[in-house]
């Protein structure tokens, strides 16, 4: 018994030590700081340095791929509006995956790798805004009104929505639409806030997007969709109201295609808003109940995984409780969102935020 019991304190001191040493800082994950897989296809010439030329090809289609992904839509539109920038100084390394060179062709492929932190310095002196922020999987109620008077559109509504499950490689989305019966049993009001009729929720997720659509003839040939988007994410609300005009003169299966896309846009937009770094670092007390020691590590495990931690250690550490505190580059409504993403929840109790894993 006493073997036992010494065992488990000296395993709990190894942890404790181990997780000093170890949790200075969040590991840094470059998946949207890099790009793989890009070909280059040239005509060859002996006046110029051929595979010089490729590699800048493959540096300049790079950065369009990592900017677009790290940008709002807004923002990566200015980008192309600069000049002169020197995408090779953002580059830390270079790998040659394939290269062909013949006296017609130059043929390569590469992979690029950017440095996250002159990217982000770059993003910043040209007041562009970003995120390195990936969602988990956010429940998205889509409704289209007047279901029986649109019943083509309201097909082709539902169809073009259950084709989306991710945007712009940060929003991954659970999309539900509904049928006739279902929007019979729903209108508006109750819909915004995620019940029907009788006041039965529709999903039983926190965060959601609700998207409400209700076509009008403005003349005879042509229509207005006014778009009610409804954003609840971390307990925090943002409604966006907007319509559109086309000409309906004649059907066409492309006609949700600038509004869904305008759509998709605007949750992007709000998303990298919501998850964007702040130049200012916070930190945040916060106490862990644990059973034993794999409940520490496993939190260590998920605290690793989120951006834009800057550190976090352990301040006292007890065979039933952690207590320790957090840097984070964002506020106390960011802290919470971005832990809820790696499937931590954080409850704000004052002085500190009591943590719990998500399982």
């Amino acid at each position: 018994m006493i073997f036992n019991t010494n065992t488990k304190q000296i395993s709990f001191v190894i942890v404790f030590l181990f997780a000093f040493i170890n949790s200075c800082l969040a590991n840094e994950n470059v998946d949207f700081f890099s790009s793989s897989g890009i070909k280059v296809n040239l005509s060859f010439s002996n006046e110029t340095d051929i595979r010089n030329t490729a590699i800048s090809k493959a540096e300049e289609i790079a950065f369009k791929r990592v900017s677009v992904k790290l940008l709002t839509p807004e923002d990566y539109k200015k980008l192309s509006k600069l000049k002169d920038i020197d995408i090779s100084y953002f580059v830390e390394s270079i790998e040659f995956v394939d290269e062909k060179i013949s006296t017609e062709t130059y043929l390569g492929e590469f992979n690029i790798y950017f440095s996250p932190f002159r990217i982000k310095e770059f993003y910043k002196s040209n007041s562009l805004t970003f995120s390195e922020v990936s969602s988990q999987n956010i429940t998205v109620n889509v409704a289209f009104s007047n279901s029986n008077q649109f019943f083509i559109l309201f097909n082709l509504w539902n169809t073009e929505w259950k084709k989306i499950k991710n945007i712009g490689n940060k929003i991954n989305l659970d999309v539900k639409t509904f049928s006739q019966t279902e929007m019979g049993n729903t209108d508006l009001s109750n819909f915004l806030e995620n019940k029907d009729i009788e006041g039965n929720n529709l999903n039983d997720e926190n965060d959601i997007i609700l998207i409400w659509c209700s076509p009008i003839y403005e003349k005879l040939n042509e229509l207005r969709f006014d778009l009610i988007i409804k954003f609840n994410l971390n307990q925090k609300e943002k409604i966006i109201r907007k319509s559109y005009l086309t000409d309906y003169s004649l059907f066409r299966d492309d006609i949700f295609s600038p509004l869904i896309e305008d759509i998709k846009n605007e949750l992007l937009l709000t998303w990298i808003d919501l998850t964007k770094q702040s130049d200012e670092v916070y930190r945040f007390k916060f106490v862990y109940d644990i059973e034993n020691i794999s409940d520490w590590v496993e939190l260590q495990n998920r605290l690793q995984s989120v951006r834009l931690l800057e550190q976090y250690k352990p301040s006292l550490f007890t065979t039933d409780k952690v207590e320790g505190y957090v840097d984070f580059l964002g506020n106390g409504d960011k802290f919470v969102l971005l832990l809820s993403q790696n499937k931590i929840n954080a409850v704000n109790l004052g002085p500190y935020y009591r943590i719990s894993l998500d399982d």
